[in-house]
């Protein structure tokens, strides 16, 4: 099998430091009765849902659903595994208290820790819960679960369940002062103890209406601050008996996920970035400089550092309370790598959150190439008469420095997902159909005339075909656009959902959604299935006479 090229060197992609890492390669010689090889080469990944740091901010810890938990003594600069002795790497809540770590993991598989900093753990009860969520108060320790609130007043040994007057079940995030501990909900409000959690009271006195989800809780001195789903931020001065909304996002709809303090200020990651206030919660600034992906599901305060995770990019570290960010080059990066192509000597990989890359040096080291990139998500490039074309969310940009700064073109506000170039004609799939150029890139042409389905999500082109793979099936078109016919025969249910197209030669292969790759040998408008595992197919690419197929979920 031919190596494609190493990703060992890439800075956003190491296989250890990296563990938002999402990328996994299945490379065959032939491919009918192929045999599939594992390509995995140590690649690993997931998106962080939980991160805490030690008092002195020496030593930090993520939680990364599917990968573990992984660790980072030096300030984010690099992270590694610790996950020995971890039975499952579902790991969705960590916190530390005082030296032992804990990991909180779903699927009913409770709660571990660690007494050596995370070079084994054990079970430590909950083994029948699914963990959300850790607070530590005074020497106890609080889990929240999909079956309430748990403690444990022995480090860990032993849990008890503290749910007397929690109507509520799903608990989302905890938090705590001196005397009072609080319960953010799914769907069901805010709850208070007063008693360590002998018993609950409701607390949403001020809220909008009792049935909203709070996803993040923070005290600051006497204040207490509540991230909501929807309802935005809001704030209580007497320790949750009446609420008052500091920050409303609507019409957005927008998801507030973590809250921390950082020097004199608040700061509020969100679907919508991140947020700021230095006035206690009266006026708010967006705070995105540096973010390249702006959905920050968890902050972290470590010292002086403030850490940001994306949901789709990377790990991003302030070191001026949120005004800036910089990306953590050396320290956990998601790299959903969505197409991987190669234009002349350079390669060039797009992400699904983090932006462009490219290598001059068959992929040993790599650069990002986002100049002039309004949006992080690539998701497919092809050169065409001097230029480079890259497919977004946001329409086609064009680049005429071999991708070192970007352009948008005509085709702008619309999702586009693939390009081909036939003969001197660039087209492009869409949300809304297929555009075509005629002049290299300049002008744009809708051309979707017998698409019964004008989500397309591939292209492909022979000298005489032009073919579109689309959510409705493959679409075929003998005179360049202008008219299309469906090419569906032997696909049908998911193998109808079309995510990726190659053609080798007169062979045509079509990735699916769940029900792997497809193939119509000669051009014959009747389809096979390949032998390939069932999955999702997001991409098919012939290298060297090979072809390699990254599928979403797993690696072969």
């Amino acid at each position: 099998m031919t190596r494609l090229f190493s990703l060992g060197k890439f800075p956003a992609f190491k296989t250890v430091s990296y563990c938002l890492l999402i990328f996994s390669l299945v490379g065959i010689s032939t491919f009918a009765q192929a045999q599939w090889e594992d390509a995995n080469n140590g690649l690993n990944g997931g998106i962080i849902r939980s991160t805490a740091a030690s008092a002195d901010g020496s030593t930090i810890i993520a939680g990364v659903p599917n990968f573990g938990v992984y660790k980072s003594t030096d300030n984010g600069a690099n992270w590694s595994a610790i996950n020995n002795g971890l039975t499952s790497k579902q790991v969705y809540a960590v916190a530390i208290n005082g030296t032992t770590l804990f990991a909180g993991l779903n699927g009913g598989d409770g709660v571990y820790k660690s007494v050596n900093g995370g070079l084994s753990w054990t079970q430590s009860g909950l083994s029948s819960q699914s963990v959300q969520c850790f607070t530590v108060k005074g020497t106890d320790i609080y889990a929240g679960t999909f079956a309430g609130v748990f403690k444990s007043t022995d480090n860990g040994t032993n849990w008890t369940a503290v749910n007397n007057g929690l109507t509520a079940s799903s608990i989302a995030s905890l938090t705590s002062n001196g005397t009072f501990l609080f319960a953010g909900s799914n769907n069901e409000g805010l709850f208070r103890s007063s008693d360590n959690g002998a018993s609950w009271v409701p607390v949403n006195t001020g809220f909008e209406n009792t049935g909203y989800s709070v996803l993040s809780l923070l005290y600051n001195g006497t204040d207490l601050y509540a991230g909501t789903y929807f309802y935005g931020i809001y704030k209580s001065t007497n320790n949750g008996l009446n609420w008052s909304s500091v920050k409303d996002f609507r019409p957005a709809v927008v998801w507030v996920f973590s809250l921390a303090v950082s020097g004199s200020n608040i700061i509020a990651g969100s679907t919508q970035g991140i947020f700021r206030t230095s006035d206690n919660g009266a006026n708010w600034t967006a705070s995105n400089s540096g973010l390249l992906n702006s959905a920050v599901n968890v902050l972290t305060v470590a010292g002086s550092n403030l850490f940001a995770s994306t949901e789709g990019g990377a790990v991003y570290k302030s070191t001026d309370s949120g005004v800036t960010w910089a990306t953590s080059k050396a320290g956990i990066k998601n790299a959903d790598i969505t197409f991987l192509s190669s234009i002349g000597t350079d390669f060039f990989a797009g992400t699904n959150g983090a932006g462009l890359f490219k290598s001059t040096d068959t992929g040993q080291n790599w650069t990002e190439v986002n100049t002039g990139l309004t949006t992080p998500i690539s998701r497919a490039l092809l050169a065409a008469s001097g230029k480079h074309f890259l497919a977004t969310p946001l329409g086609v940009y064009v680049s005429t420095n071999e991708g070192l700064s970007w352009n948008i073109t005509q085709l702008s506000g619309i999702d586009v997902s693939s390009l081909v170039i036939k003969g001197t004609d660039i087209y492009a799939g869409s949300t809304t159909g297929v555009y075509k150029s005629t002049d290299n890139g300049v002008n744009w042409s809708l051309v979707s005339t017998g698409l019964t389905n004008l989500n397309v999500r591939a292209l492909a082109a022979s000298a005489t075909q032009l073919f579109a793979g689309t959510e409705g099936g493959v679409f075929v078109s003998t005179n360049n656009g202008s008219s299309w016919s469906a090419f569906n025969t032997g696909l049908s249910g998911f193998s109808l959902n079309i995510h990726s197209l190659l053609l080798k030669g007169t062979d045509l292969f079509a990735g699916t959604q769940n029900n792997g790759v497809f193939k119509s040998p000669n051009n014959s408008a009747s389809w096979a299935n390949s032998n390939f595992p069932n999955g999702w197919v997001k991409n098919i690419v012939e290298i060297d006479g090979n072809i390699f197929v990254p599928t979403s979920n797993t690696v072969w």
